[in-house]
């Protein structure tokens, strides 16, 4: 991530979330997620990375039967939906699989699929 970008979101999930998050991801709320477009200072493609990550983490973690495929699909698609490059979709997929111990699916998107070497160097 973008020096100084990571401290910028801690504080300011902190400030929204007290000792429920002290500051780390996720944040307490869909709203403190979103108000993080709104911090200055922070390149909107980091932004995007993160509520791309937090999709994820919905899409993922929700029963599988509560969200139909048209709506996991549309939510998984946002990354593109939002002007990323492949490569920078690859790379925020990849990062959300290392985070939940598949390594093997992770470390594939980045070593061999369309992730551009000078996309990792951002995050």
């Amino acid at each position: 991530m973008q020096e100084g970008a990571g401290d910028k979101l801690t504080d300011q999930w902190e400030r929204e979330g007290g000792t429920t998050t002290m500051g780390k991801y996720p944040p307490s709320s869909v709203q403190s997620l979103l108000r993080s477009y709104l911090v200055r200072g922070i390149p909107i493609h980091v932004k995007h990375f993160v509520v791309s990550y937090f999709l994820y983490d919905i899409v993922h973690t929700l029963h599988p039967h509560s969200l139909s495929e048209d709506v996991k699909t549309k939510l998984l698609s946002y990354c593109s939906e939002f002007g990323h490059s492949d490569s920078q979709c690859k790379i925020a997929t990849a990062f959300w699989c290392l985070d939940h111990c598949k390594y093997q699916v992770g470390g594939s998107m980045l070593l061999y699929d369309a992730a551009n070497k000078e996309d990792i160097q951002v995050y």
